[in-house]
């Protein structure tokens, strides 16, 4: 039996919004079907990703925020559950017989969390159900939600463990400026033991139901240090199969999800088969450090203050220097973003791992990162990246932003 996250959308109309949410039982949803997703550049992505080929039991997510431990079957799950979960809480004329996103309606949905994991769960459902995610700081203030909320004309947001409180408050504000906005829960179960075997989940793309590749699928909010935030338009072919330069290996993820670093460091892992450990949006350094030397990953970026803190805890800890450097031995080079950095610390971590230094620049209206450094140069000259390009644009009409 084939069908579209297991629903029958010709009564979708009639099913009403229960703020209590009652999770279905996985057989409800999943069972042994075969489940279609569209024809999506991400989508096809995490089908092909190379977790789909290992072990049902294999970790492929660490995250330290809400203890989760999840392999690839339990990821499925979880996406198939808040899919399931938009189309029955979505109003019915967003979505069009098949489930999806219809020509027109606002595509954008909001996402607040504070796991890394739940961000890859919306994340993903969103996109099943054609729409385009918009990422908001799990600090977000009412009236700052409500800025974003009215620009892309969101109907909907995707809450995690710990912000049900905030999307209230988010929600009761909007309902005072005479506008209609709900929240659901996004489904993830923490880790028990002894571990219950994932089930068979057989999920396709349907060719015949595609998407524009050029169309939205990502909303981001720029900073807004120098004027009101810029809601910027990132097409469905960004953050995808394109931007994996390896696969497999061991990454991480500390910075938050609304910026377009964090958002990178999250879904580019698990489209490339990378085991993730995700240390949070409050980790410090030091939790860095720690992680680095006890995890030796293949894959992590920092920031000039993340290198500026870890050199002090280095220097401050007493012991030899030369301790904290196998946890850099498996990185193909130092990478660096966000900031310029001075050449005394440039210097010192080079010195120390005898890696090469690789700073980076980027903008979320580009879609991450634009340029690299030479290799070699010590000095920031850097050379544009040729193996993608992203188009984007300002959240203005968003009637022309949601075509396609």
């Amino acid at each position: 039996m084939i069908e579209y996250l297991g629903l029958c959308l010709t009564s979708l109309a009639a099913i009403p919004f229960v703020f209590a949410w009652r999770k279905p039982a996985l057989a409800e949803i999943i069972g042994r079907q075969t489940y279609k997703f569209p024809q999506d550049p991400v989508l096809t992505g995490l089908l092909a990703s190379p977790h789909r080929q290992a072990k049902g039991s294999d970790i492929i997510i660490h995250d330290a925020t809400r203890g989760f431990r999840k392999s690839y079957p339990e990821l499925l799950n979880d996406i198939l559950q808040t899919a399931y979960r938009l189309r029955t809480t979505l109003p019915s004329s967003v979505l069009n017989e098949r489930g999806i996103v219809s020509n027109g309606a606002s595509p954008y949905i909001g996402i607040l969390v504070r796991s890394g994991y739940e961000f890859i769960v919306a994340f993903f459902a969103i996109r099943a159900v054609g729409g385009a995610c918009m990422p908001m700081a799990s600090g977000i203030l009412p009236e700052e939600a409500h800025y974003m909320v009215s620009k892309a004309k969101t109907s909907l947001l995707l809450v995690g463990e710990g912000c049900e409180e905030k999307a209230t408050a988010i929600c009761a504000f909007a309902s005072a400026q005479g506008e209609s906005l709900s929240w659901a829960p996004i489904a993830s179960e923490v880790d028990v033991k002894p571990r219950k075997k994932p089930n068979n989940i057989d999920v396709e793309i349907d060719n015949n139901l595609r998407l524009d590749p050029k169309g939205p699928g990502i909303l981001l909010f720029t900073s807004g240090t120098t004027g009101r935030p810029k809601g910027v338009v990132l097409p469905r072919e960004c953050l995808g199969p394109g931007q994996v330069s390896s696969t497999g290996g061991v990454a991480f993820s500390h910075r938050a999800c609304h910026w377009i670093a964090g958002t990178m460091t999250l879904i580019l892992p698990t489209l490339s088969g990378k085991t993730l450990h995700v240390l949070g949006e409050n980790a410090s350094s030091e939790d860095i450090l720690d992680a680095l030397v006890l995890l030796r990953p293949t894959h992590v970026s920092f920031t000039p203050t993340i290198l500026r803190e870890m050199k002090a805890l280095v220097l401050s800890r007493g012991d030899a220097p030369e301790r904290y450097v196998a946890g850099f031995q498996n990185l193909p080079s130092l990478r660096c973003s966000s900031a310029p950095i001075e050449p005394s610390l440039r210097e010192f971590w080079a010195g120390l791992t005898g890696l090469p230094f690789a700073n980076l620049y980027g903008m979320t209206e580009a879609g991450g990162g634009i340029s690299c450094t030479v290799d070699g140069l010590n000095v920031s000259l850097n050379s544009p990246y040729t193996h993608y390009s992203c188009l984007y644009s300002k959240v203005l009409d968003w009637k022309t932003a949601a075509g396609g």
